[in-house]
């Protein structure tokens, strides 16, 4: 039985004048979605990240500490970012791969860092 792809579907950047975009890791938002907001840019929005973890279990090398790790990670996010004009990347360097519920952190971040966003 031979199955039909699904039709491919390109999203249209949304029209706001800021988006945040909050990810569990470096890495997440180029994945996923970074496209997207490349258009949203082109289009005159401002784009702020919000990582909830560094990403310190992002690697099977096992010379690398965590805090290694997440150094890397974070300086390739930077420079991610960079690349595609995003204006802020902030972390809130939560454990990576843990069950910490992450809102009342998020909330936390919003209250501090940006008044105008509620999680």
């Amino acid at each position: 039985m031979l199955i039909e792809p699904l039709p491919l579907r390109i999203a249209e950047p949304p029209a706001a004048e800021s988006i945040l975009v909050i990810a569990a890791h470096p890495d997440d938002i180029e994945s996923w979605c970074a496209g997207t907001l490349a258009g949203a840019m082109d289009r005159g929005c401002t784009v702020t990240y919000l990582l909830l973890t560094s990403g310190e279990k992002g690697s099977e090398d096992t010379r690398l500490s965590g805090a290694a790790v997440a150094a890397v990670r974070e300086k390739e996010q930077r420079a991610a970012a960079a690349v595609l004009g995003v204006r802020s990347v902030q972390f809130l360097r939560l454990p990576d791969a843990s069950s910490t519920t992450p809102i009342p952190c998020v909330s936390s971040w919003s209250a501090r860092s940006a008044p105008s966003v509620r999680a």
